[in-house]
Formats: structure tokens, C-alpha cells, sequence
């Protein structure tokens, strides 16, 4: 990352327009005109995101640079980005800038919060420019960030906002792994049974499938378990359990691929680090089983 951090770069001093159309250094700045008739360009880069510098003819010495966007002055039309190597703020046209995939980006973040004199102010900024991100199974394997940011949590425990989000960032990365694993199990399942259709033993596989359910139950029952198994889930539904009136069951909306939640279960994941109602595919914890049992029974008619 920078040898200044985000926080510190953010207010430097001294930064020049980089890119076509840029002014001299001695000329008072003004804002850019193109053209008059000409729309003017959206703002496409959050602040904080990572960017590659590329096209510059001026000051070539900046293409390949990785920068972070501090902000966008619209009157201008220009990002000024703050350069990861030396945290040096520059104004670049939104043409020469282009986006990181999560895995570089995610790797550009690591590599920071790995730095022993990394402040609370600015692991909060890598941390919710990360919850931002479309955070794969895939990335989570390659760059193995999950370890960075749970040592992170136990090493800023003082700062109860770093440290509960790392915690919440960690515990989402985990159950978006989980739940991935358990469509893969699925879908080789599913295939396994088609290609097993017609053999002799096809029909018995199914009695016995048809059978798991039950028998699970009944197993939860001689145990004296209070818990509820888990239901079956269609996979391209939201994964969350609902309330139902007591009833549960899985979200009826449509999981954001390749998330494994609807817009809402997600956003209540990623805010406080838990489903109110837990996911569909695993195990009901007891108070769950017994919230759920009270209001179904409350809300039976009384038979005289």
C-alpha cells in the first residue's frame, strides 16, 4: 500500500491535473469546457476504490500506477486520486482511470491492513470499501484476506467499530463459503441421482430419499432435542428463513447470484453480521424452535 496512508493522503498538498486537457502548472486553475453541447461525464468511481492509472500522454511515468479515488469534482470533470506508492494526491480525467477487479482490489486492501502503524480511522475505510465489494468464494481461497481481517479484529479489540465490523466482514465471507459448499454438494447430488436413473437400485435411492426427512425428525425426537432440522432449499431463492406466522421457511424472493440472499437478507447480513431468522439450510436453534412453536400456538382458534 501507500507509505502515507488513505487517511493522510487524502489531505495533501500540491496535487497537478494529469491526463488530457490538463492545465500548466503556473496557470490558475479553471474548470475544463470541451465542448459545450457535450454531456458531462457521471461520477462511475466510489470514493475509496481502487483504480488503475492508463493513457496518459503527459506524465507516462503514472500509467500502471494503482491510486485510490479520494473524490470526484464534478466541476471539473476529474478524479483526484490519492497514488498507492507515495499517497501522492493527482487530478486525473475519468478516461484515464480504470476499475480493479475484486481480486486485485482486495489484495491492494490486504496488503494494507497487514501494516503494523495502520490507524483505527483508516482499517474502518479498507474494511467498509471491502464489505462493498462482490467478495467470491474464489478471492476469499486466493488471497486468504479472511485471516487478515479477523487478526486485525483481535488486534484492534479497543476500537469496538474496527473491530465489530472485521468480525461481521469475516462472519459474512464464512457464511457465503458454507453456503457455496452446500449448493456444490447439492448440484453433484442432483447429478448423481440423474445419472443413476434407471439402474436397479434407482428406485430404492429414492424410497431412501424420500425417507431422510422423517427420519431426521424422528431422530431429533429420540434425542430430545428441542431443535428443528433444517428445511430443504431451492437455490434460486434467497437462503434465509423467514417468519412465516411461525411457521418458517425459506424467502420467497430471488437470492442476487452470486450472493446467496435477496437485497434486504443481505443488507441485514452485512449491517449487523447475522440472519434474524438464521438460513434455511441448517438446523433451527432451539429459542428459534420454541418462538416459532409459541406463535403458531397462540395463534390457533380455540376449539370448545
Amino acid at each position: 500500500m501507500s507509505k502515507s496512508p488513505p487517511g493522510n493522503a487524502m489531505g495533501l498538498a500540491g496535487e497537478r491535473d494529469v491526463g488530457p486537457g490538463a492545465t500548466p502548472a503556473s496557470a490558475p486553475r479553471q474548470p475544463i469546457v470541451l465542448d459545450a453541447d457535450e454531456e458531462e461525464e457521471e461520477e462511475k468511481f466510489p470514493a475509496h476504490a481502487a483504480v488503475k492509472i492508463v493513457g496518459l500522454k503527459g506524465a507516462v511515468h503514472l500509467n500502471g500506477e494503482i491510486a485510490l479515488v479520494v473524490s470526484f469534482l464534478q466541476e471539473r470533470q476529474r478524479y483526484e486520486v490519492a497514488l498507492q506508492n507515495t499517497g501522492e494526491v493527482k487530478s486525473v480525467a475519468p478516461a484515464n482511470l480504470l476499475p480493479l477487479s475484486a481480486l486485485e482490489e482486495v489484495e491492494v486492501w490486504k496488503d494494507f491492513l497487514v501494516k503494523p502503524e495502520v490507524q483505527g480511522d483508516e482499517a474502518l475505510v479498507a474494511l467498509k470499501r471491502m464489505r462493498a465489494l462482490e467478495v467470491t468464494v474464489d478471492v476469499l481461497a486466493r488471497t486468504r484476506v479472511g485471516k487478515i481481517v479477523n487478526d486485525l479484529a483481535k488486534r484492534m479489540a479497543s476500537n469496538d467499530e474496527v473491530a465489530t465490523l472485521a468480525r461481521q466482514l469475516v462472519a459474512k465471507w464464512r457464511a457465503n463459503f458454507q453456503r457455496e459448499q452446500a449448493l456444490d454438494r447439492e448440484q453433484k447430488g442432483s447429478a448423481g441421482v440423474a445419472s443413476a436413473e434407471g439402474s436397479p437400485r434407482a428406485s430404492s435411492q429414492a424410497s431412501a430419499a424420500l425417507a431422510e426427512p422423517a427420519a431426521a425428525a424422528a431422530r431429533t425426537a429420540a434425542s430430545g432435542s428441542e431443535q428443528l432440522p433444517a428445511s430443504p432449499a431451492s437455490s434460486d431463492r434467497c437462503l434465509a428463513r423467514i417468519f412465516n406466522e411461525g411457521y418458517g421457511g425459506q424467502c420467497r424472493a430471488k437470492r442476487r447470484h452470486p450472493k446467496f440472499l435477496c437485497g434486504i437478507h443481505q443488507r441485514m447480513l452485512d449491517e449487523t453480521g447475522k440472519l434474524t431468522h438464521g438460513w434455511i439450510d441448517e438446523t433451527v436453534p432451539a429459542a428459534k424452535t420454541a418462538e416459532f412453536k409459541g406463535e403458531v400456538t397462540s395463534s390457533r382458534p380455540v376449539v370448545e
